[in-house]
């Protein structure tokens, strides 16, 4: 079921480091998040699936290559992503 990515930091334990892929985006596509605001770990500081203007930072992957490096995450209040996990073998399982 598709969230918002601070509902996937939620679920990955309150803490930053894990894969995502928008519900549009080819399969061979993913997100790595590396922190949310400046928080890599720890409760939010709003709660509820709307986090305001908290900024999401990490890397986006076309297949194995980074296609774009410490890049700014565009969409994460919208219900369109998937939670992959914390390791890139379980992105592509899921593929």
């Amino acid at each position: 079921m598709p969230k918002t990515i601070y509902e996937c930091y939620r679920v990955n334990g309150n803490k930053a480091g894990f894969w995502v892929r928008r519900n549009v985006w080819e399969k061979d596509s993913s997100f790595f998040v590396k922190r949310i605001g400046q928080q890599i770990r720890g409760p939010l500081p709003v709660n509820g699936r709307h986090c305001g203007d908290l900024v999401v930072w990490g890397d986006f992957y076309q297949g194995d290559i980074i296609a774009s490096r410490n890049s700014r995450l565009d969409y994460a209040d919208t219900l369109s992503w998937l939670y992959l996990g914390t390791e890139k073998a379980m992105e592509k399982e899921r593929l």
